[in-house]
């Protein structure tokens, strides 16, 4: 059972109905200060959801007041957004074993903030972006580093920084 009181069995599905919704989230948030209000305004949004099948994935969300999007209009959109996220956190890992925390932490802030720059300049320079003279020209072909993988990092770094501003890389 997870915190919310829904099982979750991976790849499983799990239909929730509007009362349970709202029961977990008083549980979650206590009682709305005004509930006639959010009452009113959760059942006018949720109505076309009342007995609607959640992935247990995206269950959590649900009850943390974010909506819920329709991945399955959109499949191949979806299944790409997840392999770039495995991507990303394989990455990651990878790269944790050959750095260390303080790679980071020496740094910090401006440190992530410099890779980020030097990051956007390299896929600057690879899209035909000339910095210097603020020019377009041809598509540059990478001898070391893909496009691909300079948004891969740029993304792990802004995903540093975001953790580093937090004050928990490396705890």
């Amino acid at each position: 059972m997870s915190d919310y009181g829904v099982e979750d069995n991976s790849n499983s599905k799990v239909t929730l109905n509007l009362s349970e919704i709202m029961e977990e989230c008083r549980k979650i948030w206590g009682p709305p200060q005004d509930m006639e209000d959010d009452l009113a305004r959760l059942k006018k949004e949720v109505a076309n959801y009342a007995f609607r099948e959640y992935d247990t994935n995206y269950a959590n969300y649900a009850f943390k007041k974010t909506a819920y999007v329709e991945t399955d209009k959109y499949p191949q959109q979806t299944e790409a957004f997840e392999e770039i996220i495995q991507n990303m956190l394989d990455t990651y890992k990878m790269k944790m074993e050959d750095y260390s925390p303080w790679n980071m932490r020496g740094t910090g802030e401006i440190g992530a903030i410099t890779r980020l720059w030097d990051k956007t300049a390299r896929l600057m320079n690879l899209m035909g972006f000339d910095i210097g003279t603020g020019k377009f020209s041809a598509l540059k072909d990478p001898k070391n580093e893909s496009i691909d993988d300079t948004l891969l990092d740029l993304a792990n770094y802004a995903i540093i920084t975001m953790i580093l501003r937090k004050g928990k890389w490396g705890k």
